[in-house]
This record gives C-alpha cells, sequence and structure tokens, in this order.
C-alpha cells in the first residue's frame, strides 16, 4: 500500500529523487517487481545517506521498499522494515498518525498472508479505528481497512463480524449491489464478499437440511468471476490479487468449473 498525502493546490516540479521514486512504483504496479526492488534498493540508500535514518522521505522508502519485498516473498526483510518504519513513525508523528496506521495495515496484511490471521487482526483493528477517527468511515482509506478486517473475519470463520462488510459494501456502491465491481477496489471488496458467501455457504450446508447453501454458492461465484475479470484486466492475470480471485473461485466451483 502506498503513503497518504495531500493533494497539491500548485502543480510543482518533482526532484530526480520523487521522479524515481514515482517510477519504481510504476514497476511495481506494473508487476516488474526485481527491477522496482533495485530501485528502491537504491532509492533508501541514497536517502539514508543524505538526509539520516529518520528523515520522513527515507523512512517513506523503505516502507515502498518492504511492500515490494514483500510482493516478491520475501517475508522476513519486508517484515523487518515495516516494524522499523512503525517504530520510527510513531515516534516521530505518533501512533495514530494515518502514515503509522497505513505501515500497520501494511505489516497486517503480510502477516494475514503468511497464515498469521491472529497477530494481524489486532493490527488491522488499530489501523481501521484510526482511519475512522482520522477520516470518517466512508473514506477509500477506511474502506480498503475495514475490507481487509472482514475478509480476515471471513478466512477464520467469524461470519457474524464478517458480515457486516456486505453493507458497507451495498451502500457504497449503490444500485449495482457487489456485483458490479468497476474498479480494483471494488474487485478487491467483491473477492472478499466472495469469500463470505462461500463460508456462509459451506456453514448453511453443513445443516440438517443444506439450508441455502446452494443460493450461497451461487452468489459468491457471481462475485468472483466479476471481481477475477476486473482484476484481470486492470492487473493481469498474473498478479496475486488475481491470483487469490481465482483460488477462491476454484474452491467454490470445484474442478469441472
Amino acid at each position: 500500500m502506498g503513503e497518504i498525502r495531500p493533494k497539491e493546490c500548485e502543480p510543482r516540479e518533482l526532484t530526480k529523487d520523487q521522479l524515481e521514486m514515482s517510477l519504481a512504483n510504476v514497476l511495481m504496479q506494473g508487476g516488474r517487481l526485481e527491477e522496482a526492488r533495485a530501485l528502491h534498493d537504491e532509492i533508501c540508500t541514497k536517502m539514508e545517506a543524505a538526509v539520516g535514518p529518520d528523515h520522513a522521505d527515507t523512512i517513506s522508502s523503505q516502507n515502498n521498499l518492504a511492500t515490494v519485498l514483500q510482493q516478491l516473498g520475501q517475508v522476513q526483510q519486508a517484515r523487518e522494515l515495516y516494524d522499523s518504519v512503525i517504530a520510527r513513525r510513531a515516534r516521530r508523528l505518533g501512533e495514530n498518525h494515518p502514515d503509522t496506521l497505513m505501515a500497520k495495515m501494511n505489516l497486517a496484511i503480510l502477516h494475514k498472508d503468511e497464515g498469521n490471521p491472529e497477530v494481524a487482526k489486532p493490527l488491522f483493528e488499530q489501523a481501521c479505528a484510526g482511519f475512522r477517527a482520522t477520516f470518517g468511515p466512508n473514506h477509500t482509506v477506511t474502506l480498503n481497512c475495514e475490507c481487509e478486517l472482514y475478509e480476515l473475519h471471513a478466512e477464520l470463520g467469524e461470519l457474524q463480524e464478517a458480515a457486516a462488510v456486505v453493507n458497507t459494501l451495498a451502500a457504497l456502491r449503490g444500485p449495482g449491489g457487489p456485483a458490479a465491481a468497476n474498479n480494483l477496489y471494488e474487485a478487491y471488496c467483491a473477492s472478499a464478499v466472495g469469500l463470505l458467501k462461500y463460508k456462509q455457504a459451506l456453514a448453511a450446508e453443513a445443516g440438517p437440511a443444506g439450508g441455502h447453501g446452494g443460493e450461497l454458492r451461487r452468489e459468491a461465484e457471481q462475485l468472483l468471476r466479476g471481481a477475477l475479470v476486473t482484476q484481470r484486466r486492470l492487473h493481469g492475470d498474473a498478479h496475486p490479487y488475481s491470483k487469490k480471485t481465482e483460488r477462491r473461485l476454484a474452491d467454490v466451483v470445484g474442478p469441472s468449473g
């Protein structure tokens, strides 16, 4: 995840370091992760030498490097960087500053993806509470964090807690409903709701008469297929989000789907 920065009122000329950082982020978003890692690594080294390890630009560049390392699967290095970023931001900016909260959410995502939900959960809860207090409940940053947290609830089988995201997303999308995944954020959330519906289907199917399991499974399939189309179009087939949704869809429809 990126940094939270206010919009500038007037256009300004970017420095060479800022241009390099922007290029590294473009490389990362385009899936050219090794190139992005090398450039972020170079930027971190230059920043630390020029302005010191506790300067905001140095910390931001290390946060970006941690994000690339996470996507490359180099989780131990990413975790150590995130821990360092959180500690220094908390010391400089405070525990509830948006940039500190963003780093906490990044670390929570890493722990979730590593299969450590109990470690991730309090980090998500801290980040979501801070974003709600700072930006309000309907801000994109808050909703993104909530979606991550509710996805975690669904993975843990905490269906009552996870179900609240359905109402949030329905209100966010309006008449199109949860299946109208028109951008990356909506596709990500639709995938999370699809996971929730699938978990609910499994719980219903385990009941005496199967309950509404079939209907819930069909809803899950619809959500996941819609999310996957959008993610493949905007991210590509090999992106981690596309692959995650693809695995969820395979669970829902089985080998024949």
